[in-house]
């Protein structure tokens, strides 16, 4: 099994955000709901590439995690696009998720090299993502921890294509970012070239878009919903994460 390693120099660019203030209602009237985390909780960051051969493996196990439809449990595959000169230019891919991975590994993780299919757990642990003895003991462990923060959901409405969050929090979230990332259930792709050729792919959770900001204790987010998917096919994801140590502090994902 070939896997690719891979050291990049990268900056990170500056991430548009839409002003988290003011907020307007927008659309049909729908009644607030508020969800909140106040267990145990586990963010899964998948960095992959349908142009890695070694990554269709580590998809099928972040798809049972998906399939066993737990909310405590958040997977989301973030492509990267330095697989894509190499054959194959993955669809999903951005440089954002490249840049988000390198972070990683560069400031949190003190590692020296970027490979697929690496999963990240909670922004602490890092593993193979084929690895699937040592990613199940490290989310059985990592649902026994309690939240330092709890996020809650207070409304979103879907507008012309795009979606409007507003949110509250508590706990402790000083130093910390608040990040919303909207992910595709599942998609299909026909690879025809590149290291998986010819193979129908199957991948889960796929994140199209994430925008991050700092934490606040309430806040407004606005966000384009893709070209050509429907809102159905979509969920939400906030969570967030210290800005010294990366760690994720609590999440919560809303099917839209």
């Amino acid at each position: 099994m070939k896997q690719f390693l891979f050291t990049l120099t990268i900056l990170i660019g500056a991430i548009v955000l839409l002003p988290l203030t003011g907020f307007k209602h927008i659309g049909a009237a729908k009644p607030d709901y508020k969800i909140s985390t106040d267990t145990g909780f586990v963010v899964m960051e998948f960095f992959t590439s349908q142009g890695c051969s070694s990554c269709p493996k580590a998809e099928e196990l972040l798809g049972s995690y998906v399939e066993k439809n737990d909310s405590r449990i958040i997977p989301i595959a973030f492509h990267v696009d330095y697989w894509n000169p190499l054959g194959w230019r993955d669809s999903f891919s951005t440089y954002q998720y490249s840049a988000r991975q390198e972070k990683y590994n560069r400031d949190y993780l003190h590692s020296k090299s970027i490979y697929t299919p690496q999963l990240i757990i909670n922004g602490q642990k890092e593993f193979v993502g084929s690895n699937a003895e040592a990613i199940k003991k490290s989310v059985d462990e990592t649902l026994n921890q309690i939240p330092s923060v709890n996020i809650h959901l207070q409304n979103a409405t879907v507008t012309n294509g795009k979606l409007t969050v507003r949110y509250t929090m508590d706990g402790n979230f000083a130093n910390s970012s608040i990040n919303f990332v909207l992910i595709q259930h599942k998609t299909t792709t026909d690879v025809k070239a590149g290291e998986n050729r010819g193979r129908t792919l199957i991948n889960y959770n796929v994140a199209r878009h994430l925008l991050s900001t700092t934490a606040k204790d309430s806040g407004i987010c606005v966000l384009q919903l893709p070209l050509g998917i429907a809102a159905s096919d979509l969920s939400l994801v906030l969570f967030t994460q210290n800005k010294t140590s990366g760690r994720i502090t609590g999440a919560i994902k809303k099917e839209l």
